[in-house]
């Protein structure tokens, strides 16, 4: 999946609160997400501190 869409998934999962499918994810995308990696982990973190 490209980066793009897996970030916008990770966004609208972490919106619904479906934390654990949002890190599957990213970890399914890794190497496709490459630098992009960190911010992907920033959106779960930053919606689980609010």
């Amino acid at each position: 999946m490209e980066a793009g869409k897996v970030l916008q998934e990770v966004k609208a999962l972490c919106a619904d609160k479906k934390y654990e499918e949002a890190k599957s994810l990213i970890e399914k995308n890794k190497e496709n997400l490459e630098e992009k990696y960190p911010i992907a982990q920033e959106f779960i973190e930053y919606d689980l501190s609010n």
